[in-house]
Order: C-alpha cells, then structure tokens, then sequence
C-alpha cells in the first residue's frame, strides 16, 4: 500500500514532466494532505473528495483552483489504479469538478498598456538622469521585458529561457526550443519593428556584462545593483508585475498579454485563426479559442452591418 505523497513522484519517474509542471502536482498533493492527513491512497473515497471540496471551496480556494487541483489528482490517481498501486476500482476524482463563474476578459486595455509604458520610460529616464535607483529598477530593463509580452505573447517561461543565440535580428524572430515550451514543440516568434529596437539595447548590453550566447538573455542581476541572483527566475517576474500592477491599479501579467494578443490580432480585417495558434504555440485550436474574447462593441458592430 503506497501513502499519498508518494504518488507524485512514482507518477514523475514514468512520465517525463518539467519541473514546472511536477510542481503543479505537488501542490495539488499537499493540499489534499492538509486535509486528509498523509494517508494510504486506498483511503479516499469520493465522499472525502466531496468533503474536501466543501470545507475549502470558496474560503480557501476558487473554483479555477479547485478544478486544477482535481486535474492533477485525477491523472495521479488514475496511475494508482492502472498500475495496482492501489485497490481502488474507481477514481475518487472523476465528476467532482465545478463550474467555474463567467470572468471579465482577461485582456489589457490600451490605456493600461500606455500609462505602464508612461510609467516605465519616466523611471528609466530618470535613472538615466540621476543615477537614482527606481522603485522598478533597472526600469529600461523592465521596459524591454514588458514589450517583449506585449509584442510576442510568449509564456513566462519561455522568456526566462531565451539566449543571445535563440535571437536572430537580421530575420527578425527568436527560436522557443522543445525542452521549453509546454507542448515539447520547437517554433519561431516573429519580432515586431517596435520591438526590435528593445532587444539590440537588451543584446548590447549582455554582450557588455559578459552574457555569453549560450546563457539567459532576460538576466536583471546582470543588469541591477540591487538583485544579486545567478540567474533570473519567475519569483522576480513576479514581484515585477506586482509592482506595476499596484502602481497602475490594475492587474497585469505575462498570461494577460497572451489573451490581449489573441483577441486583438483576431479584430484583424484578414484575421486567421491559424496565425494565432502558430504564435502562442498551441497544438490545439481549441485551446487558441479559449484565448480570445468579444467585446460588446464587436458584436455591435456585427450586427450593425446586417442587412
């Protein structure tokens, strides 16, 4: 008989998972452990599952949380069976998700998009000026980070991941390799003119601080004298959207601007469904789908050019 937080990584040793994704699972085991305790598999039912989502859904948890926790464990338990680490017949997971409530479009708006790119070249011109170290430093950085979302829609991920050798600006387009994208699937991103002039600067100064082709391109401890780590990591991402979104009001992050691009290049007169799901590296257009979003003023217009 095996415990619960065993499972994940017996699941792990067959399946050939990122780390990013493993932790996903993890996360999802340990909260079912605070509430069962660090018990066999065998002893959950779907009474406890049911039990479980009661107790936290809602106080605890939201209902897009409470579904990928069910996901992670469903597919962990499904392994349990099918491989007898278990004398569960049925998985205790199958049927116990929730609807989840209809959210606002998880875009940006342009005026969010200005007033952030407002609030970013005031700090970068001011350090410039100065030698001042702003709240978001070094803000030219941030800047490049922020536009490289906005013009590409490339997953957080994948930005960390990005080498001096991965960017070709004579083509114009930078390479996502296999072990990066969430799909396993190697592509190419286009570089918007705007763009490119953000990442010459950004590849000078590697070149200057000693970036080597083969390492992290998107480093800020190259570039900072206030952070200090060999390599960058989400964590520090993340306290960067954090600080932008507190200055601007309103929240943003790297998933949004996928969203944001999807639906904007969708308003497109020759828009193509393909091109979309080409660019955010999706194997599905099912998933591409889920990216956009209509706004009410489309549909107005739809309906205003009926006959």
């Amino acid at each position: 008989m095996r415990l619960i937080s065993e499972l994940p990584e017996l699941y792990f040793f067959e399946k050939h998972l990122r780390e990013t994704s493993q932790q996903g699972y993890r996360v999802a085991t340990n909260a079912l452990i605070r509430f069962t305790g660090d018990c066999l598999i065998d002893e959950i039912s779907r009474a406890t599952v049911l039990n479980w989502r009661k107790s936290v859904l809602g106080s605890e948890i939201k209902e897009v949380s409470w579904n990928t926790y069910l996901r992670h464990l469903r597919a962990l338990f499904g392994y349990a069976i099918k491989n007898n680490l278990t004398n569960l017949l049925d998985n205790p997971f199958e049927g116990c998700g929730v609807r989840c409530p209809n959210r606002p479009p998880k875009t940006v708006k342009n005026r969010v998009t200005r007033d952030a790119r407002i609030l970013l070249f005031g700090m970068a011109r001011s350090e410039m000026k100065t030698y001042a170290m702003a709240s978001i430093h070094p803000a030219w950085f941030w800047r490049t980070v922020f536009e490289t979302f906005y013009y590409t829609g490339i997953r957080a991920n994948e930005l960390l991941c990005i080498r001096p050798q991965d960017v070709d600006m004579e083509s114009l387009q930078f390479c996502i390799h296999p072990e990066v994208s969430k799909n396993f699937d190697e592509h190419y991103v286009p570089i918007h003119s705007k763009l490119a002039k953000y990442l010459r600067v950004l590849l000078l100064n590697a070149k200057k601080r000693g970036i080597k082709p083969n390492e992290q391109l998107f480093n800020v401890n190259k570039f900072s004298q206030r952070h200090m780590r060999r390599t960058m990591d989400m964590s520090q991402l993340s306290r960067f959207y954090t600080a932008l979104s507190r200055k601007l009001g309103v929240h943003v992050s790297p998933h949004r601007f996928r969203h944001t691009i999807a639906t904007d290049l969708m308003k497109q007169p020759k828009s193509n469904l393909h091109i979309v799901k080409d660019l955010l590296g999706h194997r599905s257009i099912a998933t591409t789908l889920k990216y956009v979003h209509v706004d009410v003023d489309q549909v107005r217009h739809a309906l205003e050019v009926m006959r």
